[in-house]
């Protein structure tokens, strides 16, 4: 039983875990040169600075909500090689 229980939960650990290193799109981390022109150029100096803070944040909570998923598994990986590991341990002191 412990076996089997070692080695499933490594198999899940190892589906997470590339699940996790697999590409994703729609990532931000800049202003789009043809916007910046458009919109942040024609404004004065304070303005501007702060319509730049705004767009930093939008992508900041973008990236977060995409990070969310892969988080997760990620956690799910750990914990399943904890509990493989453990199983081993104890399939091994029998």
């Amino acid at each position: 039983m412990w076996t089997w229980l070692g080695i499933v939960s490594l198999g899940v650990s190892l589906v997470c875990s590339l699940w996790v290193l697999l590409p994703r799109s729609g990532w931000t981390f800049g202003y789009d040169i043809w916007n910046l022109e458009k919109d942040i150029l024609p404004l004065d100096q304070e303005e501007a600075r702060h319509e730049m803070v705004l767009h930093i944040a939008k992508m900041a909570e973008t990236n977060e909500r995409k990070l969310t998923g892969p988080r997760r598994a990620f956690t799910c990986a750990v914990a399943m090689l904890a509990v493989g590991s453990a199983a081993a341990l104890i399939d091994l002191g029998r």
